[in-house]
């Protein structure tokens, strides 16, 4: 999930031991926020791949929903930013590893948030309808 921190916006990453592990060192990692126009409400998938193999990679994805408050000012301040902090936290909510990681292309966030943004626009409130949305984008991407 993306949350504001001491050190702005930043992942914060829950995963098995073993796999935080693999996250050790340097690797690639990649961002791709997609913009999924739904009936019910745009919702903003982000998927962080962490490849540390060529024929491998953890793989995450959160879902942002404009309409809260907070996750729209993460976004916000995810935009402005320069780099990301991912912050792995282990299956007992230990704090494992920390990874900072420079922020490329901001201006396609903005864009992406400028579009969700008009989208939301056309959604009746009494129509609007988050968790629907993200259930429908949910069942039709895969990791």
């Amino acid at each position: 999930m993306l949350e504001r921190t001491n050190l702005g916006a930043s992942y914060i990453i829950k995963a098995p031991t073993h796999e935080i592990e693999r996250a050790r060192g340097r690797l690639l990692i990649h961002f791709m926020h997609e913009l999924h126009r739904q009936p019910t409400a745009p919702v903003i998938r982000t998927v962080l791949s962490l490849i540390d193999r060529p024929d491998s990679s953890l793989r995450l994805e959160t879902f942002s929903n404009l309409d809260d408050p907070d996750q729209r000012a993460n976004l916000e301040a995810l935009r402005a930013q320069n780099e990301v902090f991912l912050l792995f936290y282990d299956e007992g909510l230990a704090h494992r590893l920390t990874k900072r990681v420079p922020r490329r292309y901001p201006q396609l966030l903005t864009r992406l948030l400028t579009q969700a943004t008009v989208h939301r626009a056309t959604i009746p409130d009494a129509v609007f309808d988050f968790d629907r949305a993200k259930a429908e984008v949910i069942n039709a991407t895969s990791l």
